[in-house]
């Protein structure tokens, strides 16, 4: 099945941050420097070349070149780009992928079972 994707008319509500690339650089950066207090309220997941983190809209890091994520109300387990819309339903989508919790972008599926609390050791570790 080929999804394509189209800008958003209403963007959904961030709960998500998902960096790839050089960007992964700039987000770790950035959640270095957030208070240990804010790092707690934040779960996330690495894989080689991309990071994801989730959270309250306000609790995110804000860096430039991030994709942000949003839950569409027919596939609350499925995380999508807040400002573009895949041309397949999010409930068959989520139908789809079986997963419990996944992050759908252009061209990327990434399951989000592992989610963990992030901590500033971890965080220095992939620095």
């Amino acid at each position: 099945m080929r999804i394509t994707w189209a800008p958003r008319p209403e963007p959904l509500v961030p709960c998500g941050a998902w960096a790839e690339g050089e960007v992964v650089a700039r987000l770790l950066s950035r959640l270095l420097g957030v208070r240990d207090v804010d790092l707690e309220r934040l779960e996330g997941v690495v894989a080689p070349g991309l990071i994801i983190v989730c959270g309250a809209g306000e609790d995110l890091p804000w860096v430039d070149g991030v994709q942000y994520l949003g839950r569409h109300p027919d596939a609350p387990r499925l995380l999508v780009p807040t400002r573009e819309a895949p041309s397949v339903s999010p409930a068959v989508l989520d139908a789809l992928i079986e997963a419990r919790h996944a992050a759908v972008l252009p061209g990327r599926i990434v399951r989000l079972d592992k989610l963990r609390p992030i901590a500033r050791t971890r965080l220095e570790a992939l620095t």
